[in-house]
């Protein structure tokens, strides 16, 4: 196209080489004229044409229509993919361990498990789905499982209490002391820790009265704790008076399940104990082997073995509980000042100890007559007896009538 500038000379050149035009208008009419008609109408070949909005937006979208149904599905045929060959090597990798885990199956075990496998291929549970996992930091927990239960070790009871007595053979101070035990029956059942203060405080023979200061009693596993209301409570003891609380410790504590005693003031250890000065615990031995019977003045008690001297091993072996009761139907002292706790009229027939539960048979011989005191300080022997094994109940049985006593090792 010629982009050169038309001039009023230029155009009298161009008009002028046009054919006649049989027209009276001046070439200034004519002029006119077109100026005027070109302001109010470009020509033609100039004319913009008008477009319809519509066809290229249609187009575009047409197109990226297109190219989304193109694009998009090979995506998810990718993750397909992808989850199933994770899947697969998942399997792969559970079957190559299998192997490993189960090298102590015989062949028939692998056999059988092959069958079981194949057999229950098409019937295998869907997994699970997978628990969320909050963003708080709380435990996830699956759906199916149950709260995990604390047990708790019920608390030992007891209806009984033991006191403690002195007992001395001889006269002067070629006399020879010992303990021995009675039974206290409690108004009602307390823990073992109320118990064993009331058989403290009971067996209390002090000059003083010294252990009425002792204010309660605690216990942690097999330790006990004895709190006194001052650190010079027991500072006065006598050495006879010391001797004496001290094997009385010896032999009550151990029936309560305690092998440690521990002093205590305002939630201190230590004390002022008698002529042993500063104490902050004492051990006490649980090594017993049965109980004999101790009679002085119409009065009746028990005496354990450990305190009378009775032999408690074999061949340096601590005793059995079948060994023990045996033992117990005769005694070692030729003076006679303590006796067995088995009655005379009394024949034990049987020891066994199935599981935990030891048990006794006994009969009365015909014609035989026991006191109904003795018969009771007989069970009581073998009561206290089984204290010293780890035995959860006992069973005394009377072979010819079946009656049956049954003590739970767990109370007094």
């Amino acid at each position: 196209m010629n982009n050169k500038k038309w001039s009023e000379e230029d155009i009298e050149k161009t008009l002028t080489k046009l054919p006649p035009v049989q027209d009276r208008q001046t070439k200034d009419d004519l002029f006119q004229a077109i100026a005027s008609r070109t302001e109010k109408e470009l020509p033609t070949r100039f004319s913009p044409r008008k477009k319809k909005t519509w066809v290229f937006p249609a187009m575009a979208s047409a197109a990226a229509v297109l190219l989304a149904i193109l694009i998009i599905p090979p995506f998810f045929t990718s993750d397909n993919q992808l989850t199933t060959n994770n899947m697969n090597q998942e399997e792969s990798n559970l079957n190559e361990t299998a192997p490993v885990e189960n090298n102590d199956l015989n062949d028939t075990d692998l056999d059988s498990h092959e069958v079981a496998v194949n057999n229950n291929e098409e019937e295998l549970p869907e997994a699970p789905e997978t628990p969320s996992i909050e963003d708080d930091g709380n435990e996830m927990f699956n759906e199916h499982d149950e709260p995990a239960q604390v047990m708790t070790k019920p608390a030992r009871v007891a209806s009984v209490a033991y006191i403690a007595k002195s007992y001395s053979v001889g006269e002067g101070s070629s006399a020879n002391h010992y303990i021995t035990l009675e039974e206290y029956e409690l108004d009602e059942s307390v823990n073992r820790e109320k118990a064993l203060l009331t058989s403290v405080k009971e067996s209390d023979t002090t000059s003083g009265h010294y252990l009425n200061s002792l204010q309660d009693v605690t216990s942690s596993g097999d330790t006990v704790q004895l709190h006194f209301t001052d650190t010079e409570a027991l500072q006065a003891l006598s050495s006879q008076e010391y001797t004496f609380i001290e094997e009385m410790f010896q032999e009550i504590v151990p029936l309560y399940g305690y092998n440690e005693v521990e002093f205590l003031v305002d939630e201190e250890p230590g004390l002022i104990f008698g002529p042993r000065g500063m104490a902050q615990s004492l051990d006490v031995t649980t090594h017993n082997r049965g109980y004999y019977l101790v009679e002085e003045n119409n009065e009746v008690g028990l005496i354990s073995a450990r305190m009378a001297g009775e032999v408690m091993r074999e061949d340096g072996t601590p005793l059995t509980f079948e060994q023990t009761v045996e033992k117990m139907a005769t005694t070692e002292e030729e003076e006679g000042w303590y006796e067995s706790a088995i009655p005379a009229p009394v024949e034990v027939t049987s020891v066994t100890i199935p599981g935990d539960t030891a048990r006794v048979g006994y009969r009365i011989i015909e014609d035989g007559d026991v006191e109904e005191e003795k018969l009771h300080l007989f069970f009581e022997a073998l009561k206290l007896t089984a204290k010293s094994f780890t035995l959860d109940s006992l069973e005394i049985i009377n072979v010819d009538s079946g009656d049956t006593i049954t003590y739970d090792m767990g109370e007094n």
